[in-house]
């Protein structure tokens, strides 16, 4: 399935453009996950699981509703600027969480409306931001390095994340959840003034098509290939089991069993290394299969949801989430270069834009439900049952000829030249 292509892991790094892209996503990164873990437990103190169920919902559903937009308008604007213009408009929402965490507290009340609206906001600059990132690296990166670069950004986030996740639980304790949102925003505005300047030597698209015509294209990009709309229902159903259970319920866990924010901080750290790790060999591997790895690649997520589900000790959950890290960095590498190698580049944000609407479409079933579901058959009951639901997800796929056997073109081939193969 695999075969071993050991080069310059660092090659990217020494392409201009993308040097640039790669500091802004470092910045951002940082703050982001100093964010996450402070927002998840400012808001757990304040009100409990139900809202913050609610707020991560309030994020999702204007990314679903606006997701395919964005890729319409990734694939007409330059898309540096749509990528700065979307950092810049979550440093705004950033910075007005963190007025309302700062402002919870001195008087002993947050308001979770204020930051469900905010989120809302949030929402709308990821719908038309992430899009464009499919689309945009390509763009600045040769096709040698392609892959390497895809994992390189993993590998930084993984990295930058063990300190904003240590760096979110300090502010937590030493000055509060808000302080952590207020870098968050700084970080934001960093990277868009980076994004502003890689204008220079990308090539810009140019739409002579309307924008209605635009999304049929990349509908009938998605619908023609069956291993990616499946591959994409897939994801669907993974992420709504995953990320409501391990977001909502899994700090709970971590507050009851595992020692609260710093146990849950060490867990993510710990998933950050594996992610490291996964990224630095992502760099290296080149897959014959693809999509074979990438659902093997991220097993163990079911395991960690059975973790939590049986509140297992805290260094058996935190070594599972080094390995979920590593299946996270490898998957993602090599999805995101399966997509890049294999579609039309002057489609790629369109499908990219269906990817992520297919990733994310049931994620507000999922927090809408995630809190009642475990009021009514408990924590542990939910936990499972989204372990055998995800287990089902990564194995059911594999079954089909097509997942089986795609595999990534040459270097010298055109998309259009393997599919055809």
């Amino acid at each position: 399935m695999l075969q071993t292509a050991f080069g310059p892991t660092l090659g990217p790094l020494r392409e201009g453009p993308f040097f640039r892209y790669f500091t802004a996503v470092t910045i951002s990164s940082a703050g982001s996950y100093a964010s996450s873990i402070a927002l998840a437990f400012g808001v757990l103190d304040a009100a409990g699981p139900a809202q913050l169920a609610l707020i991560f919902l309030a994020r999702e559903i204007p990314i679903v509703a606006l997701v395919l937009a964005g890729g319409v308008f990734a694939d007409r604007f330059p898309r540096h600027l749509v990528l700065a213009g979307s950092n810049l408009a979550q440093a705004a929402t950033q910075l007005g969480g963190a007025a309302v965490l700062l402002a919870g507290q001195s008087s002993g009340h947050v308001s979770t409306e204020l930051l469900a609206l905010l989120a809302i906001l949030n929402g709308i600059a990821g719908a038309f931001g992430r899009p464009a990132v499919a689309g945009f690296v390509p763009q600045i990166v040769s096709r040698p390095n392609l892959q390497s670069a895809n994992a390189l950004l993993g590998m930084t986030r993984n990295i930058v994340g063990i300190a904003g996740s240590v760096l979110g639980a300090g502010l937590i304790e030493a000055m509060g959840a808000g302080w952590a949102l207020a870098f968050d925003s700084a970080t934001f505005v960093v990277a868009a003034l980076l994004m502003l300047t890689l204008a220079r030597g990308v090539t810009r698209a140019t739409r002579t098509a309307s924008p209605l015509a635009d999304f049929v294209e990349g509908f009938r990009e998605v619908k023609a290939r069956r291993w990616l709309w499946v591959t994409i229902a897939s994801f669907g159903v993974f992420q709504m089991a995953y990320f409501p259970a391990v977001l909502v319920l899994g700090p709970e866990v971590a507050r009851e069993h595992l020692g609260g924010p710093a146990g849950w901080a060490t867990i993510l750290s710990l998933e950050l290394v594996g992610g490291l790790a996964g990224g630095l060999v992502a760099t290296h591997l080149r897959a014959t299969r693809p999509l074979v790895l990438i659902y093997l690649a991220v097993a163990p997520t079911a395991v960690m949801l059975a973790a939590l589900a049986l509140a297992l000790p805290l260094p058996a959950v935190a070594l599972i989430g080094a390995l979920n890290g590593v299946g996270f960095a490898l998957s993602d590498a090599v999805w995101f270069t399966t997509l890049q190698r294999n579609i039309p580049a002057d489609a790629l944000s369109r499908v990219s834009s269906f990817d992520w609407l297919g990733s994310i479409a049931l994620n507000p079933l999922g927090y809408a439900i995630i809190a009642p579901l475990s009021a009514a058959v408990g924590e542990q009951a939910t936990l499972a049952g989204a372990a055998v639901l995800l287990a089902l997800t990564i194995t059911l796929p594999l079954a089909l000829a097509e997942v089986r056997a795609l595999r990534l073109p040459g270097l010298d081939e055109e998309p259009e030249e393997a599919a055809a193969a």
